[in-house]
């Protein structure tokens, strides 16, 4: 829910079963949500765009760190 772009079915061990029945019972559904992977997996893991989101979160707590804030 926090993703909202994302294709990943949710399951806890307590209710797969019943989530892989729900799916497998609407397979257009299904394969348009796995369709969707790709795209998500290019725009979230890009190896450039993590790089510039992790020096960024460095920079940061690096700033902070310096001003002595935690």
């Amino acid at each position: 829910d926090r993703i909202p772009d994302s294709p990943i079915i949710c399951a806890r061990p307590d209710n797969v079963y019943d989530k892989l029945k729900e799916w497998i019972a609407r397979p257009g559904e299904l394969k348009r949500l796995g369709a969707r992977g790709p795209d998500f997996v290019r725009r979230h893991h890009d190896p450039d765009g993590v790089m510039v989101h992790m020096l960024a979160r460095y920079n940061e707590a690096l700033e902070r760190k310096a001003s002595g804030h935690p």
